[in-house]
Formats: structure tokens, sequence, C-alpha cells
């Protein structure tokens, strides 16, 4: 598949591995907001990222 806007293209992997109940809670989560685990667990840490990053109310990075 070609991408026009190739920052939109998504292929660095990272392999991480999560025990029984983490992994059934994501797959649920997942499933009700129908969207692939992989796709979820990206949104997920990209939300975590910026959250990270975000300097907060005293221009302070937050500690992860």
């Amino acid at each position: 598949m070609a991408y026009d806007d190739t920052r939109h293209l998504k292929d660095r992997e990272i392999k991480s591995r999560y025990d029984d109940e983490t992994y059934e809670a994501l797959k649920a989560v997942a499933r009700l907001h129908k969207l692939q685990l992989a796709v979820f667990v990206r949104m997920c840490v990209e939300e975590k990222l910026e959250s990270i990053v975000e300097p907060n109310a005293t221009g302070k990075h937050m500690q992860a």
C-alpha cells in the first residue's frame, strides 16, 4: 500500500509482553471500541507519551 503522506506510515515494531489478565483487558477494551488490538495499544502509548512530554502548570515535565 502506498502512502501519499509517509508520516502516516507506521512501520516501526516494538514487541511487548503482558500477563494473561492485562492481555485480556486490552483485548476487551479494544473490541469495545472496535479497534484492532495493536492500534489500541499504540493509541494508549501515544497518549501516555503526550502526557509525559507536555509541561505541567509549573513548566516542569511530568514523571512517568
